[in-house]
């Protein structure tokens, strides 16, 4: 098994609040880690917005590892 963290050099320290791109009225993220037991993305959500509870089946593709709900 490869890397469970991907998309950032492991060997830099970030700050978070800087990792994502905040959007005025919209919910911004960026997939972490996507494997079938674990998923971590890092959220910027605006005042206002949130997130669904959501279940699903397969893995949807997300080029560049980053998406925009």
């Amino acid at each position: 098994m490869g890397l469970l963290v991907k998309h950032i050099d492991h060997s830099e320290v970030y700050d978070l609040v800087d990792m994502v791109a905040y959007e005025k009225g919209r919910v911004s993220g960026l997939i972490l880690a996507q494997q079938p037991s674990v998923g971590i993305t890092l959220f910027a959500i605006d005042e206002g917005e949130g997130l669904n509870t959501h279940f699903v089946r397969r893995r949807a593709p997300c080029p560049g590892g980053t998406e925009t709900v």
